[in-house]
């Protein structure tokens, strides 16, 4: 089973139902859509079929042989589109007319559709290159996503949407003038740096330059020294040193940066799970780990909240050692800890449990590992899906894990993103997404006492597809 990934849905929002989604697709791009009109599915295959192509041969850049873009409603407000940095697209609406408005509110389609596609331009490129900055990333965004707008121009017309989008395609054009203006934000100036970048290098040496980073050792303390000598011998020094400030994630690997304000972050958590919500059996491992391998989608997510669904099988009715919580990477060092009172997990049917985090940075691919004590709270009994497996383990931070054979634990993790330009929206001056988010999201850590099962509108891969 494929790793899913659901965003918290909005009151009243179903992102469980609806009716069978139907496909269009051209020669590397398939959309995926319900309730939505056919030509703006088509549109949107075109746009992206023309970006891919774009990054691939312009720049160089590693894409994947098969992009799959979903465009679905029951999405409770604006327009929102995200991505998993690696192979797949997604755009919620709340109805398929918002597709005609074009523009409304800075809200741009054809933009959105071609940043995303190069947020995973960089990321397949990169690879898990944790030292280069939110800025960095989406200055990256706006500057290849206005090369790819006129490159989708140029192939297809101003007439490429369907509905109203022709006085809103300037590309390169667009950008020239927001680095004109006077004190440009810091995005925008990224934004020029990577254009001057490419103007070095030439363009379709941007991927080598890209695969290059990936290779470089960039541990703590200083990624940025270790690029620098890097880039030594490469005649980029020069410009590495002047955008060095802004580029580079100087608190990569200080454990204390790890954790950040909540309010920087946005509100609606992703969740990732492996399992249909349904329950084919529990385990108690005694004083042992229950343990599940994840992989974040592409970029910069923090841990939330992870959720446990889980059984108390114990003679005591309150639990007294408290359940205990690791984030480790991939090959199980302990990177955080969390702790909570074991009164929280009472006797009865299997429920949802939530353990809350403070927002913790996590790699890549990482592992979370829950211990329920070794004593009353080792009755505690935790579910699996044993339609997927693969990803179960039984270990703690430290100790080498064992596979668990039967399935994968009924285990979740919330992550949340930094607060960061809306990707449908080339004016910077525009509402953020979490600004236009902030009031009208469910609680954070909503939690159900039963578990739901994903359809596939709900579901996407972070599985790269070769």
């Amino acid at each position: 089973m494929l790793l899913t990934i659901a965003v918290v849905g909005l009151p009243g929002a179903c992102l469980f139902a609806g009716p069978p989604a139907r496909s269009v697709s051209t020669k590397n791009v398939t959309v995926v859509y319900e309730q939505v009109d056919r030509a703006f599915a088509r549109a949107a295959a075109d746009i992206c079929q023309t970006a891919r192509d774009t990054f691939a041969a312009r720049f160089g850049c590693d894409m994947p042989s098969r992009l799959t873009v979903r465009m679905l409603t029951g999405w409770a407000g604006e327009p929102v589109l995200f991505g998993n940095g690696r192979d797949e697209i997604v755009l919620r609406l709340e109805i398929a007319g918002q597709l005609a408005r074009y523009g409304d509110d800075g809200v741009h389609f054809v933009y959105g559709l071609c940043r995303e596609t190069a947020r995973i331009a960089l990321a397949r490129s990169v690879g898990d290159a944790t030292w280069l900055s939110s800025t960095a990333r989406e200055g990256w965004g706006h500057y290849a996503a206005s090369v790819a707008l006129d490159a989708v121009v140029a192939a297809r017309g101003v007439r490429v949407w369907p509905q109203g989008a022709e006085r809103y395609l300037d590309g390169m054009s667009r950008l020239r003038n927001q680095l004109e203006q006077r004190d440009p934000p810091p995005m925008i100036r990224v934004a020029g740096d990577w254009h001057a970048l490419a103007e070095r290098v030439r363009p379709e040496r941007l991927g080598q330059v890209f695969r290059a980073w990936s290779a470089v050792a960039t541990d703590a303390p200083d990624p940025g020294g270790a690029l620098a000598k890097g880039l030594a011998d490469s005649g980029l020094a020069t410009w590495f040193a002047s955008v060095r400030e802004h580029f580079v994630d100087a608190t990569v690997g200080d454990s204390r940066s790890a954790l950040v304000e909540t309010d920087v972050l946005i509100d609606a958590p992703v969740i990732l799970h492996y399992d249909d919500g349904k329950s084919e059996g529990r385990e108690r491992l005694g004083g042992q780990g229950h343990a599940m391998r994840f992989e974040a989608p592409g970029g910069e997510w923090y841990l939330r909240v992870v959720r446990i669904y889980a059984r108390r099988e114990g003679r005591v009715s309150l639990l007294r050692d408290d359940i205990r919580v690791w984030l480790c990477d991939a090959e199980l060092k302990m990177l955080a800890e969390f702790r909570q009172r074991g009164n929280r997990l009472r006797r009865g049917a299997a429920r949802w449990h939530r353990v809350g985090t403070p927002p913790v940075r996590v790699p890549q691919a990482f592992v979370i590992c829950v211990q329920f004590g070794e004593g009353s709270l080792g009755d505690v009994a935790v579910h699996y899906d044993a339609d997927s497996k693969g990803h179960a383990l039984i270990a703690l931070p430290g100790q080498e894990p064992r596979l668990f054979e039967r399935g994968d634990w009924m285990i979740r993790v919330g992550l949340s993103r930094r607060k960061a330009h809306d990707p449908l929206r080339p004016d910077v001056t525009s509402p953020t997404l979490a600004e236009r988010l902030d009031g009208k999201t469910t609680s954070e850590f909503q939690e159900t006492e039963q578990p739901r099962t994903a359809t596939d509108v709900d579901r996407f891969s972070t599985s790269p597809k070769r």
